[in-house]
């Protein structure tokens, strides 16, 4: 799932979101509701840098492929650290259904807790929905977990892999073939129609454990190296908002805090390039995650100030 990698000048910033308007106007995308939007308070801590308590410790998860990409993470984790957070990066991997991977990761994020330990959880596409699992089903990280952040998460079905999957075309046909061995079998459907029952209901009518925040974006070209499919997202829906990987609107959990995110391809967010500082990127939504578990303890507060 290879694109190609390129460089910008020019350093990436949280705003414009709405020039998406522009460039795929058949999205239906309404206005997000002011009292779930956290854009203004994301772009503000972006732009001031500002980071959550050192106290808080910091626990990544990324999604499907990571095992196979070590710099997965690797600004974020260095960025956190730099700023005094204990971090860890959770292992997965792609040959697990959702299920089977939150128990691994339950159980190495308890091992690596210190008691009392507080963390504010980053996760990346798949691994949003195996952390969300994860914490819908124990007492310990609902506990320890003072806020969740998910950024790209594929509420929705890819319709990259579907259609790779019925492609005739030779070299998605051996992409198509490669999905189904036991490697990628069970983590790519979690992403598509063939997802777990279950776990289709369940993620669309979610309530979260603990407070949560998550990030859509688009994508008006590759950006990054890996997971970047432009030209047959336009094929499959010309005009219509995308990462690269996932649409917009499939992005999206319905009545949770929510920020919106410009000009971001799917990967880009764990690897970088294109201008983006994704040290930064993270430790603005990890801040904006505090400030949202900190509103939800003082439910009087009408506006999130920043500290």
């Amino acid at each position: 799932m290879i694109a190609y990698f390129s460089r910008h000048k020019k350093g990436w910033t949280p705003d414009n979101f709405g020039v998406f308007r522009e460039r795929y106007p058949q999205t239906n995308w309404p206005a997000i509701d002011k009292e779930l939007n956290r854009t203004e308070l994301f772009q503000a801590a972006w732009h001031k840098q500002l980071h959550a308590p050192e106290t808080l410790s910091v626990v990544l998860t990324p999604g499907l492929f990571a095992e196979w990409l070590p710099q997965c993470f690797g600004g974020a984790r260095n960025s956190f650290q730099t700023h005094g957070h204990r971090c860890f990066k959770t292992p997965v991997s792609t040959r697990y259904d959702v299920k089977t991977q939150s128990r691994r990761i339950e159980s190495a994020i308890s091992q690596w807790l210190k008691p009392n330990e507080k963390f504010i959880w980053c996760t990346h596409s798949k691994g949003g929905i195996d952390a969300l699992w994860a914490l819908d089903n124990s007492d310990l990280l609902q506990h320890r977990c003072a806020a969740i952040v998910m950024v790209q998460l594929p509420v929705g079905h890819s319709w990259v892999i579907e259609d790779l999957q019925r492609s005739r075309a030779v070299s998605d046909t051996i992409i198509g073939k490669a999905l189904q061995t036991r490697w990628f079998r069970e983590g790519a459907a979690a992403i598509t129609k063939n997802r777990d029952t279950e776990l289709s209901g369940w993620l669309l009518t979610h309530k979260p454990k603990v407070p949560v925040l998550h990030a859509v974006s688009w994508s008006a070209k590759a950006t990054s190296w890996a997971d970047s499919w432009h030209k047959r997202l336009t094929r499959l829906r010309a005009e219509h908002a995308h990462d690269g990987q996932f649409f917009m609107q499939d992005q999206k959990m319905i009545g949770l805090p929510i920020v919106e995110l410009p000009e971001l391809d799917h990967a880009q967010p764990v690897l970088g390039g294109h201008g983006l500082d994704t040290g930064r990127l993270w430790a603005a939504l990890a801040y904006t995650a505090f400030m949202e578990s900190q509103r939800l303890k003082t439910p009087a507060l009408k506006t999130l100030e920043l500290v």
